[in-house]
């Protein structure tokens, strides 16, 4: 099953994103910028680390992501919360306990029948002193593709394209270091009008520079295979008749984005 999490409540101009402490030049509000590059950094000066986000309204939202951290099995405490009302209280109407993954944390759940606006991410680091970043956080709403087999195995890749491979005199290969971003490709079978509309949009929304989050198979695989990126080009479909539908085979193809 396909995730696609694009609808970023938390980048609205509306909204904040603020953090307990910043080192200087790395506010959190770099938090909302689609490079992943361009991080947010802690200070050391507590232990006790938070992001806090005002969506600027109440709504509904049911993904969190935070990725490209450099956090630590050593940090602990990962824990997502939301709300209508500010500060949290000790049962909000959304609490989510994180287990620690290395560079990303994604989560979908179900939304609750109450809207929030007030959401933290609050952790605590192995030592006061240290320096954590995060580069991008993305509050929102995503989609879930119909469950069906896929009419061909997703392709996940590399994309070595401007990758420059130089030759020492004496034969031995090497790389000049350039980050090199994982590819994915896809093709969905006898999909319903409803989804190519759905892709049609996202394409149209995103254009081929704007990334968004997919993920697959994340109830069985979380973080195994997801990927923040943009389309590589617009969604390809094909249409054919299937026991008296007009149904579309629809080919997705994504970049990496960093």
């Amino acid at each position: 099953m396909f995730r696609i999490f694009s609808s970023f409540d938390s980048d609205d101009e509306s909204a904040t994103i603020t953090a307990s402490s910043a080192l200087a030049n790395y506010p959190a509000s770099r938090l909302a910028n689609p490079v992943v590059a361009d991080v947010w950094k802690t200070s050391g000066a507590s232990a006790s680390e938070a992001i806090y986000v005002d969506l600027g309204a109440e709504m509904s939202i049911d993904a969190f992501a935070l990725l490209g951290h450099d956090f630590t099995a050593s940090d602990s405490g990962f824990l997502f919360e939301a709300d209508a009302t500010y500060p949290i209280p000790s049962e909000p109407t959304i609490s989510i306990s994180l287990s620690y993954h290395a560079q990303d944390f994604i989560v979908f759940f179900e939304p609750e029948d109450d809207d929030v606006r007030y959401c933290q991410f609050t952790f605590t680091k192995s030592s006061a002193a240290a320096i954590r970043s995060a580069g991008r956080l993305l509050i929102g709403t995503h989609y879930q593709c119909p469950r069906s087999p896929l009419l061909r195995t997703p392709q996940w890749g590399m994309e070595a394209q401007g990758l420059q491979v130089q030759r020492t005199q004496h034969g031995q290969q090497y790389t000049d270091g350039a980050w090199i971003p994982r590819t994915f490709r896809a093709t969905f079978p006898a999909c319903p009008q409803a989804m190519l509309d759905e892709l049609t949009a996202l394409a149209r929304e995103q254009g081929l520079w704007t990334p968004f989050l997919i993920s697959q198979n994340w109830d069985e695989q979380p973080y195994a295979m997801s990927l923040y990126g943009r389309l590589a080009q617009a969604p390809q479909a094909t249409h054919h008749r299937a026991e008296g539908d007009d149904v579309f085979d629809i080919t997705l193809d994504m970049i990496e984005t960093n």
